[in-house]
């Protein structure tokens, strides 16, 4: 007897897409000790395959990324098709990672002509850049444009009493800057008013 045809079906393959995001659709990661999931998803439903472009900066472990260093990796997300599904198209992600910025603290030991700027330290900072100014950073304080420091605090002095003066400053770990903190406002301690002189006395 003829054997049956059922073996000369043919199956369309359909084809699938990649979305490809960082969490709430942020630009760049901001360096820490904190894993993050990017969302990689093929329009099929198959698993996706995610790739770091630079193991250095970034390592990926199913969709979880570990950050290393600053800098910035292209994620390639890859879906090698199966029986009913053509390859999708790789699709690429560059992520930058960056260096946080510090959050500056109320200034303490606050006097005429000095106070103490403090902020919060950063991940893999190893340095920061003070500014202090006494108009919205039009000038600076004579020392304190850019002023490197590598502990948490610095005692600020050359002030004039009883004025206005903020601060602000930035975090670096010797190749990257971050964006500036936020801006920290004071006022110098008057001066009071001398005693008015008294007769002399014997």
């Amino acid at each position: 007897g003829s054997s049956p045809e059922y073996n000369s079906l043919v199956v369309d393959k359909g084809e699938q897409t990649i979305t490809l995001s960082l969490p709430e659709q942020q630009e760049q990661v901001v360096f820490s000790e904190a894993t993050f999931n990017l969302t990689a998803t093929a329009s099929s439903g198959l698993a996706v395959t995610l790739v770091s472009g630079d193991d250095a900066v970034l390592s990926i472990e199913a969709k979880t990324v570990t950050m290393h260093k600053v800098g910035s990796a292209i994620v390639t997300a890859s879906q090698s098709g199966s029986k009913y599904y053509w390859p999708a198209d790789d699709v690429g992600l560059e992520i930058q990672i960056v260096l946080g910025p510090p959050e500056a603290l109320p200034a303490t030991d606050i006097e005429d002509t000095e106070f103490t700027a403090i902020w919060n330290g950063v991940y893999s900072a190893t340095e920061y850049a003070l500014d202090v100014s006494a108009d919205d950073f039009v000038t600076f304080v004579p020392g304190y444009e850019n002023k490197i420091v590598t502990e948490l605090s610095v005692t600020v002095n050359g002030l004039e009493s009883n004025k206005q003066y903020k601060y602000r400053n930035r975090a670096s770990n010797g190749l990257e800057t971050s964006a500036s903190s936020n801006i920290v406002e004071l006022i110098s301690v008057p001066i009071p008013a001398a005693p008015e002189a008294g007769e002399a006395t014997d």
